[in-house]
């Protein structure tokens, strides 16, 4: 759907982003996450969906938090995929 297109576009995004700020090249995220560079290529490029266990593994190895809930309003941020 175009709810979840929108959020997979915007996690992709961020994991780039941070990747890129860190200095990484896609070896050292494969080489630390255990994934390989062609996975984490095609991530990067929207050509693949990960799991969330793989999606998690990347946010982890990063230091980021995957939050789809705002927790200081009682309104959830539910995307309907």
């Amino acid at each position: 759907s175009k709810g979840c297109d929108y959020l997979q576009q915007e996690i992709i995004a961020k994991l780039i982003a941070t990747r890129k700020e860190r200095k990484w090249t896609r070896y050292q995220l494969a080489k630390e996450t255990g994934l390989s560079q062609t996975v984490l290529s095609r991530i990067e490029k929207g050509q693949f969906l990960p799991s969330m266990k793989t999606l998690l593994k990347i946010t982890d190895t990063l230091g980021l938090q995957l939050k789809l809930i705002d927790k200081t309003s009682d309104k959830q941020n539910d995307v309907p995929c």
